[in-house]
């Protein structure tokens, strides 16, 4: 009964289906304590109640049903501590991201396969019992409170594939001789207290590992005469972002044809996802088992192999956690002569939950455009030259397992506009040098900085407003097109209007003063005159402000609910 608007409390008679196997009310409104009775379905195997507003503790209850495999409870406002939940022997899922729950972190069955507990206030020391959780395979302790230094045996589960401890406080240092499980492929420690040199199985670069570790912080360097300060800092935001890319992303690389025609058992309508602003796009498959998706890039004019190979070395170098990673590329029928290039295949990391217009009701609509604005924000002031023209639309806009938005199609008017007219000139533009100069010595850069912008960076706002725009009002009267919205825009001014235009989930989640920070905002996004546009970096503090108010709210909230009468 997932995504309709029932709310109140779960119904007490619904504990008479003792026979119940799954019970799923995902997406809805329910804005009660959790139900106490759960205990009472003694046959439940799957209990996913997220996206509500569920309040209160998580029950003691809930603990007894053994033949529970999955609880899912993410994204409500929980609160308290998490039971132990050793006796669950079945469970293999266990889900509470983005609620308040603030005990130390709970006993675990020996048999659990996933752990999500990121988003919360969990306290104290990862428990050492962790460490011996062998089926364990997905781990996500990030944005809490943890302390002390993380047990070593976590990174060397059998089992373990991704470990997630971000933004705690975690201090101390891991041991040199750290090793690290066989399928240990995604790790984060960044944003913590952690001290020394990463031990050598972190230290590694590898396809088969990602590793994304703090970076000490840039030293400030004395300007350079005649170097204007603009340059130098965008310059070291640059070679900070290599470094981020090379560590926590798989290195770039260039395809074989002959890997990509097996990937995709020969580029079979069956691999076939769709086709996008820039070409059709294929699911693949590597050797080493990871899925990719793999883009035949519409070129209509072709430049040479060295100009473009320039222009999709500096699109590698486009690194951050919400862009869809680029692994590489691979050109098919150049010549070393640097001859024409008849086809062009660009290799993205495969991101597997549909795009942000196919969630707009489910994933929440502001934070994703939030997520997205931070990816734009990047492509527009920390990379030299600038990229402008995006393809900013919500059917460009990814979501992975964890529903975190990663932006597609970035950058292409690097290699398409640009490619287009590279006709008669191949010499690479001075921007392009600039960069490279930049990256291999910062204090060699002394040329003037100037960057050849390829499209008005106002037509991104726009089309971002116009995401905005989506997400305000949701499917179904998004749906209506560009000129219908564009005209109902006048309707946000007014309560009325706002009943009759806004999602119903966007009216009942969000506070009024949260909701007028960001219609204010789309307004201006989509204003008819490009340069009363405001800049991705006005956008983005608004949207981050938006959040902190209903933040504000959700707090009050809570508190007015809790407080004696």
């Amino acid at each position: 009964m997932s995504s309709n608007f029932l709310f109140g409390s779960v119904p007490f008679q619904m504990s008479r289906l003792i026979k119940l196997h799954t019970l799923t009310l995902d997406g809805n409104f329910f804005n009660d304590t959790m139900p106490d009775w759960l205990d009472l379905l003694a046959n439940l195997t799957i209990l996913s109640l997220k996206n509500n507003r569920l309040k209160g503790q998580f029950p003691i209850s809930m603990s007894k049903i053994t033949t529970l495999t999955d609880i899912v409870l993410s994204h409500n406002v929980l609160s308290g501590k998490v039971p132990d939940l050793t006796a669950l022997s079945n469970l293999l899922l266990l889900d509470v991201r983005e609620n308040h729950l603030d005990s130390e972190l709970p006993p675990l069955p020996k048999g659990v396969t996933t752990v999500l507990l990121s988003s919360n206030t969990f306290t104290g020391e990862i428990p050492v019992e962790f460490g011996i959780l062998n089926q364990l395979q997905h781990l996500d302790l990030s944005n809490n409170s943890l302390s002390g230094t993380p047990p070593a045996d976590l990174f060397r589960l059998s089992s373990i594939s991704y470990l997630n401890l971000a933004s705690n406080v975690l201090s101390g240092s891991l041991p040199n001789l750290l090793h690290c499980g066989g399928e240990l492929g995604f790790v984060d420690n960044s944003d913590n207290r952690l001290v020394g040199r990463l031990p050598s199985c972190l230290n590694t670069v590898s396809d088969k590992r990602i590793v994304k570790h703090m970076l000490p912080k840039v030293v400030q360097r004395s300007a350079q005469p005649g170097i204007p300060s603009e340059l130098l800092t965008n310059a070291r935001i640059i070679s900070q972002a290599a470094n981020i890319g090379s560590q926590g992303a798989p290195s770039y690389r260039v395809f074989s044809m002959e890997e990509l025609l097996e990937a995709t058992e020969n580029f079979d309508q069956s691999a076939l996802l769709g086709e996008g602003s820039v070409g059709k796009i294929y699911k693949g498959r590597l050797e080493n088992g990871a899925y990719i998706a793999v883009t035949s890039l519409n070129v209509y004019r072709k430049c040479s192999n060295r100009n473009l190979k320039l222009r999709l070395d500096l699109l590698s170098k486009f690194c951050h956690p919400h862009l869809v990673g680029l692994l590489g590329h691979c050109i098919d029928g150049g010549a070393p002569d640097d001859s024409t290039v008849p086809r062009i295949f660009l290799i993205y990391e495969y991101v597997s939950n549909g795009n942000f217009r196919a969630h707009l009701s489910v994933v929440r609509q502001v934070v994703s455009a939030d997520w997205c604005c931070q990816a734009v924000h990047f492509l527009h002031t920390c990379v030299i030259p600038s990229s402008f023209s995006n393809r900013l639309k919500t059917s460009n806009i990814l979501l992975d397992e964890h529903n975190m938005a990663k932006l597609s199609d970035y950058g292409m008017s690097i290699l398409m506009e640009e490619s287009e007219k590279a006709k008669g000139d191949d010499s690479p533009p001075h921007a392009y040098i600039i960069y490279y100069s930049c990256l291999q010595n910062i204090n060699q850069c002394f040329f003037p900085f100037f960057c050849r912008h390829m499209t008005k960076k106002e037509d991104d706002v726009y089309n971002f407003g116009f995401i905005l725009l989506e997400s305000l009002v949701g499917p179904t009267v998004s749906g209506k097109g560009e000129a219908f919205l564009l005209n109902e825009m006048a309707s946000f001014g007014s309560q009325d209007g706002r009943r009759r235009i806004v999602d119903p989930i966007v009216l009942t989640t969000s506070s009024q003063e949260s909701l007028s920070i960001v219609i204010s905002i789309t307004n201006k996004c989509i204003s008819p005159e490009s340069s009363t546009r405001p800049s991705f970096e006005d956008v983005l503090w608004n949207l981050q402000y938006a959040a902190q108010v209903q933040a504000t709210s959700d707090a009050d909230q809570k508190s007015d609910a809790t407080s004696p009468s």
